[in-house]
């Protein structure tokens, strides 16, 4: 807060004073030794015409320059001139410009600039004259050297000379080459072509066949028929496009065939042969096989000589042997491991078993076998899952096993340990974090105020209403430790929730928003803190409702002589009423109805009762 003057001065208000009387002087002195100087304008304004949408343009010079009290001001018809985005004023060291991007007719008229100082005034003037454009165009919008003459010759366009009619062939069809037949693999491409004359014939027309039938349409099968070259490309083929291909040329002199087998060798749906590429060396296979096993396994115990050789005949041999898992606990996750050769052998099986019986298929337990690596994972173990398993690897020469042992202990199906967290030592820890939810959280102060009792400043006044209506009671406690505050009707300790809502924002409040007749009587108000506790009273009046029917209905008399349904005796008596206002109704009509009423309003009572 402290100022930010320079050194020198040596207050704000002294120096303030100083510079305002050094600037007083400099006005007495200036006015002095100025001359008068009104402008003039040395080129004065000139008329202008344009075009509507056009640009405007107005210009003048004015003396002298460089006075800073000159004002410039521009005026239309006597009005001062308005601004916009299409006008443009300039006032630079004398020369005075007014620029209009676009003008309407409404801007035609006289344009007054005045330029103004403190010794005087001097006006220049200017009209601007704006032709409007014609709603309707009445010229021709043709570009120049276009008449309507050429534009029928040009819309005629370019007349060619009519050619002599070619001669159509009278010869039937001949194929000059033959298609040939084909061995191919399953989803291999096949291609036929051939030549076929007269081949400017517009009547000829070319069909396949396939085995005696039209050949199917479809996107693998592409055909072409061009100036007599014939073609026919199937993408891929199946084993059943295996059979007698025909290509028939026909015209209207004849026809023409040329023939063709396919033989298509059916891939088997299982490969038995190994997909490692041919020329792939036995380094980078080892390098392959150390990869893949390092995704699993730190450890790689496979060497070179694991690699498989079909010539060797290699039996299978576990280089590494599944461990024993006997301290797992239900719910935890393990897996058995191992490395198996040869490696890459296609013929290679691997099983599991549990206590002899094939290991069922499941959701937690995940074979893996890739590249000599064999692992089960299971997810999570049960106390069934003890046993011991057997992993069997077979292939065409030999077999080989490793087993190892699991056991679980099983989790007590009844906990009987405390689960509440540590710290937490009884229900009476959570009762006291229950009750703090409802005392507001109290702020930290610098300095230990001295112990209160709690003390009411505020008390809860005597409430009245209705049965159905909403009640609201409000209190205001101090005291240190901050007291905790509880309410009671008639001796029952209210609970926060629908029936009672309990508030506090700096005072304490209790609604009830539909009020009982039980909760008519004495209302409780307890103040509690480590220093001692502080109880008020008050009273609630629930009045019964002025509408409300039950004692009326539970009370009614009865005839001594027969006993009549109560709904019967109220219909009776409002039917009797009702006959008194409408005595030209018909008192059946009256009656049915009002022990429908009545009916339906004894229903509603019982229910409340």
């Amino acid at each position: 807060m402290e100022p930010q003057l320079p050194s020198n001065f040596r207050t704000g208000t002294e120096s303030l004073q100083k510079l305002e009387e050094s600037l007083y002087k400099r006005e007495e002195i200036q006015a002095d030794t100025e001359q008068p100087n009104p402008p003039k304008f040395i080129v004065e304004l000139k008329d202008a015409e344009a075009i509507e949408a056009g640009p405007a343009h107005f210009d003048c010079r004015v003396e002298p320059v460089g006075d800073s009290s000159m004002r410039i001001d521009w005026f239309f018809n006597g009005r001062p001139f308005a601004t916009g985005s299409r006008v443009h004023m300039l006032n630079d060291f004398g020369f005075i410009v007014l620029d209009m991007d676009y003008v309407y007719a409404r801007d035609a008229g006289e344009y007054i600039c005045r330029a103004t100082n403190k010794w005087g005034t001097a006006t220049t003037k200017a009209k601007l004259v704006c032709k409007a454009k014609h709603d309707i165009v009445l010229e021709s919008q043709l570009p120049q050297g276009m008449s309507g003459e050429k534009l029928k010759e040009l819309e005629k366009g370019h007349i060619t000379e009519s050619k002599p009619e070619e001669k159509i062939p009278t010869e039937p069809p001949r194929f000059i080459t033959q298609i040939e037949s084909v061995g191919v693999g399953e989803a291999e491409p096949v291609h036929f072509e051939c030549r076929v004359e007269p081949k400017k014939d517009p009547n000829l027309r070319i069909e396949w066949y396939r085995n005696g039938k039209p050949l199917p349409t479809g996107h693998r099968y592409r055909s072409i028929f061009d100036l007599g070259f014939v073609s026919l490309d199937i993408l891929y083929v199946y084993p059943e496009d295996s059979g007698e291909y025909v290509c028939k040329a026909i015209n209207n002199y004849g026809e023409d065939t040329t023939k063709a087998t396919i033989s298509c060798k059916k891939i088997p749906m299982i490969i038995l042969q190994s997909q490692v590429p041919k020329g792939m060396k036995r380094s980078e296979a080892l390098m392959q096989m150390e990869a893949t096993i390092k995704k699993y396994t730190s450890e790689v115990h496979l060497t070179e000589d694991d690699l498989y050789e079909p010539e060797k005949k290699q039996p299978p041999r576990f280089v590494t042997q599944i461990v024993d898992q006997t301290s797992l606990v239900e719910m935890q996750s393990t897996k058995f491991e191992c490395q198996l050769a040869p490696v890459g052998d296609p013929n290679m099986k691997v099983e599991w078993f549990l206590n002899g019986k094939p290991l069922p298929h499941k959701n937690r337990c995940t074979p893996i076998y890739d590249f000599g690596y064999v692992a089960m994972n299971f997810g999570w173990v049960y106390p069934e899952d003890s046993g011991e398993y057997l992993c069997r690897a077979t292939n065409l020469y030999g077999m080989d096993e490793t087993r190892a042992v699991i056991k679980t202990s099983g989790k007590p199906g009844i906990i009987y340990d405390s689960q509440l967290p540590k710290g937490m030592k009884s229900i009476e820890k959570i009762r006291d974090l229950e009750a703090a939810w409802q005392v507001p959280p109290e702020k930290p102060e610098d300095e230990e105020k001295p112990r209160e009792k709690p003390v009411f400043v505020t008390k809860p006044e005597p409430f009245t209403t209705i049965e159905g209506d909403s009640a609201r009671f409000c209190c205001r406690v101090t005291g240190y430790p901050r007291p905790r505050v509880m309410w009671l009707i008639n001796g029952h300790t209210v609970v926060n929730g629908m029936r009672y809502r309990l508030t506090y924002d700096g005072m304490w409040h209790l609604d009830i928003p539909k009020t009982r007749q039980y909760d008519h009587g004495k209302i409780e108000v307890v103040a509690r803190n480590s220093s001692g506790e502080t109880r008020v009273e008050t009273t609630l009046t629930v009045n019964s409702r002025g509408d409300d029917y039950r004692g009326v209905l539970k009370n009614s008399p009865r005839r001594e002589s027969q006993t009549i349904p109560l709904s019967a005796s109220i219909s009776i008596v409002l039917t009797e009423q009702l006959q008194n206002f409408l005595p030209t109704v018909d008192l059946s009509k009256i009656f049915i109805f009002v022990i429908i009423i009545v009916n339906k309003l004894i229903t509603y009572s019982y229910k409340l009762f």
